[in-house]
């Protein structure tokens, strides 16, 4: 956003929260020539089945309503094939395809994705815009010494630190890597676990594996933005060992602060991280 309003030709705006019927209420207010998606799931999908179904139908009838009687045009960023976690995959793809129908353009981030969402979503290649997401350098400070972060975490300066950074979620294999970290004896291997958990079940178990090892500190909160570069400038590698993923935030975090990744040859990591 920071990017479009650097140029003098765009007006740009978040749309009004909340999740019915917020394209027609962001149209009412502002009357955008375009609403772009950033992400859409939150809008139709639900634990239930029925409830998913209902939310979808009425979700793709607002959008015909403002791409086609309101002539408002619609863009959407696909940043995962399939959504994480997914509660009704296959209801979730009927969806997407619909909507995709109604967008003007749908950007990706890499070639290999535009290949993908060809052939899993039915979107036309005209249609597809590849754009690699920007990097975050810049955005987050990135000026604290390195041992002096170390300290701050009671890191000893000569310990090998791997830090896993982001929101905690079950897709992203986190009790594979605490598991795994803790069968190798090393004593000055250290792990870090930072960021929100909104899943219970997952928070418990991640506490329990990271309270029998004391070399792993976990840290299931959200990070202010000017004490991520403690995290970052701490560790010696980021660890990111998705189960599924097309592309990773993450990742891109990482690379800012100049840390190598260790990450599956999964979805479009293969070509991110080669640069």
């Amino acid at each position: 956003m920071q990017g479009l309003r650097s140029d003098a030709r765009f007006e740009v705006r978040h749309g009004v929260r909340g999740k019915h019927f917020a394209a027609l209420r962001t149209w009412w207010r502002f009357r955008p020539a375009y609403i772009h998606y950033d992400w859409n799931t939150p809008y139709f999908l639900r634990a239930s089945l029925v409830k998913s179904i209902l939310y979808g139908l009425v979700f793709l009838a607002e959008l015909w309503v403002v791409r086609r009687l309101l002539r408002c045009r619609i863009v959407f960023t696909l940043h995962q094939l399939h959504a994480h976690d997914a509660p009704h995959p296959a209801l979730q793809t009927y969806i997407q395809r619909r909507f995709v129908g109604l967008c003007e353009w749908v950007r990706v981030m890499w070639p290999s994705t535009a290949r993908k969402a060809v052939l899993a979503l039915g979107i036309p290649e005209a249609k597809l815009r590849v754009l690699p997401e920007g990097s975050y350098v810049g955005f987050y400070p990135d000026d604290a010494p390195a041992d002096r972060c170390r300290d701050e975490l009671g890191l000893l300066q000569d310990d090998l630190v791997l830090l896993h950074f982001g929101s905690v979620k079950p897709y992203k294999g986190i009790e594979a890597l605490l598991e795994a970290f803790q069968s190798i004896r090393a004593p000055h291997l250290r792990l870090l676990v930072v960021g929100r958990c909104g899943n219970r079940r997952l928070a418990r178990r991640i506490e329990q594996l990271s309270a029998a090892d004391v070399r792993i500190q976990c840290r299931l909160e959200p990070v202010p933005v000017e004490r991520v570069q403690l995290y970052f400038k701490a560790c010696d590698a980021v660890v990111l060992p998705f189960e599924k993923i097309e592309n990773s935030g993450s990742a891109i975090l990482a690379m800012g602060f100049v840390r190598p990744v260790i990450a599956p040859m999964m979805g479009a990591l293969p070509e991110r991280l080669a640069e």
